[in-house]
């Protein structure tokens, strides 16, 4: 289960290529409305992984911590933006990241 997180910032031609590509590798997309229990949802195993194009760092801060204890891949939110401004974020679980990654398109370098 791959969950995508949606703001009014971002093209909905571009949510649904992202979309797209989760349900080509054969993933079930959500949107549940909270990034940051999304993220937290990934650190525990409830999900597989989540994406959000535009986030801001008070719905990511509390989670990265939790996402690197539980050794989750996690794209570098705060050193591509995240301190100043809304970034993109992808976490996922480590057997399913780098698929994830270049599905999507998200770095996770």
């Amino acid at each position: 289960m791959i969950e995508m997180g949606w703001s009014n910032r971002v093209p909905k031609s571009v949510f649904m290529e992202k979309i797209d590509a989760i349900m080509d590798l054969g993933a079930m997309p959500r949107s549940g409305g909270s990034g940051a229990l999304a993220l937290a949802d990934v650190a525990c195993g409830r999900l597989d992984g989540y994406i959000e194009i535009v986030i801001n760092l008070w719905d990511v801060a509390a989670a990265l911590p939790l996402l690197a204890e539980a050794g989750a891949c996690v794209s570098p939110f705060l050193r591509d933006g995240g301190l100043t401004g809304p970034a993109t974020i992808l976490a996922a679980n480590p057997h399913i990241a780098q698929a994830l990654s270049s599905a999507v398109g998200i770095s996770l370098d």
